[in-house]
């Protein structure tokens, strides 16, 4: 029966009921069955069942259990239904954003984490190698044991620790600590990117200062009271999420010095808030100074004016237009100290102030254009800020179903021609590789149709991206006649980003003509508003090359009769020019003007030009044009060596003809060239740095070097010149000047190339230079001469940033760990691991260059080209005169 405790009696459960048992008195039993509980009044005998009330009594009812059960799990489900409305929202859109500030610091923790990982692994290394050390010790019966424990005591950084425990504990805390911090300052730079907090950003201004173009940075700062200042100045509603601050630029103090720096906060109402900055830092970097704070941001700041000097009176300070505004918010003022301390105490190469130069869109850097470099006018301060939004950034322009008779590819402005090969039309333009994802205004421009019909087909503009069939946007412009020419049109493109090339392309239908030219020009417009983007689409492109950069800045300058003047700025240097044109019907004239003394006896003179693709572009022989008067012609293609700019594509024996000129197959140069030429200027082999250097009295094919080569070329123009009857003509040479890397070879103008053969780029040119006076030929020696060097290729290459970060350098695991210790040549059509958006995806790569996250230094800029012809004028002047 039952169990006595006490007053009570305690029931005993046995089971499930079987009815040939016996149960004793105050037995509790289950059926199976209905899942009631029985309870035994008295001694039950076997083959008694459970509906004899004489012996069992029902105690509990399953069927009323359930349903008491169910409604009140009813009611819960019910109650927890409502919660869960109510909160579901509110988790969802916590949670949406913890996930993507997660996401997007996770990489650079994982990084950084990973560093700390490997300096505590080897730390405690050390340490116990220490320790291995003395205890192999301790069985040396002549070991000082004393002198081991006291070794022990002494860290690596030469502090004495008390004991021994206290050493070992001590560094491996320090490691620690010091890899926390490591991984702070990562994510710290992690949302670095200053468009994605200021979509208007860093305009400059003055206080108490009076500002002229710099001589090494952008801008020279005199003061004029005890407290000039020179501000970048944001401005910006989303200030709301932006609580703390972290601003780095440059200085650099020509004489007098600096007060210190500001960050003064203003309300909506343009009301003073005072400045707010916690701690600042100098930085020594050769004669430059990097300067660096941190401070709060007060919840109703809506304009930031930062300036990295208070310059004295009569001080002279240079600040550098561009500066990197990190939002550190949640980071306490201890950890910033701890990040100050630690930038301050370490090398700039190591520190957070390498990436100085590449912050920003896409890599683009953050800087403030400059109007004509004579100030800071009205103009330069209503420019929408920013250069980084007109330039789009990409790896590489090359025609899309066309050919391009000019290009910018520092701008992304092309003139294109594009030949009907259907008789439904074609499309063609330009395609931009490696693009970073944002917002593009593309406008496309007819020039000219060759066609005798004044009625044409629909033209239309729009957008090819891999992976989209047909366009991935496309826009109808209606019917086009050849009277209304030129007939221009533009589009807006919200590209996602991630794949190879983006393409732009204008179509003609019809088949009434035969071919069409037309100029492209991409602009991006990340993060402008539909009205500011509408302002810029109504801007008229430019008709060359030369002039891009300045209507890129006027139209930026939101002014359109400035815009008007650089469209028609031609052959103008800058838009200065074009805006004292004056009652001039163009700039071009005033050029002429200008450069009417320095012509001299070349004015009107032919030149011919020989080269490669630097040739090809066909920017530093305008200054020919523009300097001497001279009319050009150029016979070079890209990506040829030294025999193919005289022997021709097909060689000396080879087919030549209307089709093949169609394919752009380049012929022979022949005495029909050369004839009634006063000046012939070569400059060649960018593309033979892997070939022999050989010594001067080589001679092609019976020696295959530079110097054969050379001599080779030489005397090929002479024998074309003999034939013409022209050996009075003038010939000059040019060296390669001093390259950076680009995607087709990793390794710059110092370093060596091919490996293991010790020839340098400066070896080349020195080489070509000998072989030239060795046959009595005037040199132009750019490598030594231009001024073109590692120093300057971000202004003077085709690309500011010397880094794609579109491609890895190095190979990449699954997880985006570095697993390879060279840079990686990638191959077309293999995959390879790469960031996106902050996930490591697996990509096929579709270029044709190996090296596609070098950015592109060996091409020139506007400013690079230009230099090139300016040196080149120089040595003609000097050595043939005026």
């Amino acid at each position: 029966m039952g169990t006595f405790k006490g007053k009570r009696i305690i029931p005993k459960h046995d089971g499930v009921w079987n009815q040939k048992k016996e149960y004793e008195e105050l037995t509790i039993v289950l059926d199976a069955e209905s899942g009631d509980g029985y309870i035994s009044r008295k001694p039950v005998p076997a083959g008694t069942v459970l509906t004899d009330t004489d012996y069992w009594s029902l105690c509990s009812h399953f069927n009323a259990q359930m349903h008491r059960l169910e409604t009140d799990v009813a009611e819960d489900v019910e109650e927890m239904h409502t919660d869960l409305s109510e909160t579901k929202a509110s988790m969802s859109k916590e949670i949406s954003e913890a996930e993507s500030r997660v996401s997007t610091k996770v990489s650079d923790a994982q990084t950084a984490m990973q560093k700390t990982e490997d300096a505590m692994n080897t730390a405690v290394e050390q340490l116990n190698k220490r320790l291995d050390a003395n205890v192999t010790a301790s069985t040396d019966s002549k070991a000082d044991y004393a002198a081991e424990l006291v070794d022990v005591r002494v860290g690596q950084d030469g502090t004495v620790y008390p004991s021994a425990g206290e050493a070992i504990r001590g560094q491996y805390s320090l490691a620690v600590e010091n890899g926390i911090t490591g991984a702070k300052l990562a994510l710290a730079g992690s949302n670095g990117n200053l468009g994605e907090v200021f979509p208007k950003a860093a305009m400059p201004a003055l206080l108490g200062a009076k500002c002229e173009a710099g001589e090494f940075l952008d801008y020279r700062i005199t003061g004029t009271t005890d407290y000039g200042q020179f501000y970048h100045r944001f401005t910006n509603m989303l200030m709301g999420k932006f609580r703390k601050y972290l601003f780095i630029s440059k200085i650099r103090e020509i004489s007098g010095s600096c007060a210190g720096v500001s960050c003064y906060q203003y309300d909506s109402k343009g009301v003073n808030l005072n400045t707010h900055v916690t701690k600042a830092i100098r930085v020594a970097h050769g004669s430059e100074i990097y300067v660096v704070f941190f401070g709060e941001i007060l919840e109703n700041a809506y304009r930031l004016d930062i300036s990295p000097c208070v310059a004295r009176k009569e001080a002279v300070i240079e600040c550098d237009s561009r500066c990197v505004l990190l939002d550190v918010t949640g980071q306490s003022d201890d950890e910033l100290q701890k990040v100050l301390s630690l930038i301050s105490s370490s090398p700039v190469e190591d520190s957070i102030l390498q990436y100085y130069d590449t912050w920003g869109i896409a890599g683009k850097v953050m800087s403030v254009p400059y109007a004509d470099r004579t100030g800071i006018s009205d103009q330069t301060r209503e420019m929408l800020g920013n250069v980084a939004y007109g330039c789009p950034a990409f790896s590489e322009m090359i025609p899309f179903s066309s050919k391009f008779q000019e290009k910018d590819t520092t701008y992304a402005w092309a003139k294109a021609a594009v030949t009907r090969s259907e008789d439904w039309g074609v499309f063609g333009g330009a395609r931009l590789s490696g693009l970073a994802a944002g917002k593009y205004l593309v406008f496309g421009r007819v020039e000219s149709v060759e066609t005798d019909d004044a009625q044409l087909g629909e033209v239309s503009i729009g957008i090819i991206e891999p992976g989209i069939p047909n366009w991935a946007k496309r826009m109808p412009c209606g019917t086009l006649n050849k009277a209304t020419l030129p007939f221009q049109m533009n589009l807006v493109y919200e590209y996602a980003g991630g794949k190879d090339n983006l393409n732009f392309a204008v179509q003609l239908t019809g088949s009434n003509y035969t071919s069409f030219v037309v100029i492209m020009w991409v602009l991006n417009v990340t993060g402008l508003s539909n009205e500011e983007i509408d302002a810029l689409s109504h801007s008229s492109i430019t008709e060359r090359a030369s002039a891009v950069k300045n209507a890129t800045h006027a139209i930026l300058a939101e002014k359109a009769e400035v815009a008007v003047k650089a469209d028609h700025a031609e052959n103008a240097e800058t838009a200065k020019k074009a805006d004292h044109a004056g009652a001039s019907d163009t700039a071009e004239k005033a050029v002429t003007a200008g450069y009417a003394e320095l012509s001299g006896s070349w004015k009107g003179k032919k030149a011919l030009v020989i080269g490669d693709s630097i040739t090809a572009a066909g920017k530093w022989q305008k200054k020919l044009e523009e300097l001497l008067g001279m009319n050009v012609a150029t016979h070079a293609k890209g990506g040829i060596g030294i025999l193919r700019m005289t022997d021709g594509d097909n060689g000396l024996d080879g087919t030549y003809n209307a089709e093949t000129d169609k394919k752009g197959v380049l012929r022979p140069l022949m005495a029909a060239d050369v004839e009634g030429v006063s000046l012939i200027i070569v400059l060649p082999a960018y593309n033979e740095r892997a070939t022999v250097l050989g010594s001067v009295g080589d001679c092609y094919p019976e020696k295959e070097s530079i110097c054969g080569r050379i001599q080779y070329l030489l005397n090929r123009i002479y024998e074309e010149l003999e034939d013409a009857g022209n050996l009075t003509c003038h010939v000059l040479v040019a060296t390669p000047h001093c390259a950076g890397k680009y995607p087709y070879v990793d390794a710059d103008g110092y370093e060596e190339y091919p490996v293991g053969t010790g020839q340098t780029m400066e070896k080349l040119s020195d080489t070509i230079k000998a072989v030239a006076q060795a046959n009595n030929v005037a040199v132009c020696d750019l490598w030594h001469e231009s001024g073109i060097n590692c120093r300057t290729w971000s202004v003077f290459g085709a690309q500011k940033n010397a880094v794609n970060e579109q491609y890895a350098k190095y190979q990449l695991d699954a997880s985006g760990k570095v697993v390879g210790s060279t840079p990686q040549r990638y191959v077309n059509g293999q995959s390879y691991y790469q960031k996106r958006n902050g996930s490591i995806v697996l990509e096929k790569y579709t270029g044709s260059s190996p090296y596609p996250f070098n950015g592109d230094q060996l091409h020139c800029s506007t400013e690079g080209y230009a230099r090139i012809g300016e040196c080149v004028v120089g040595t003609v002047i000097r050595t043939f005169g005026k």
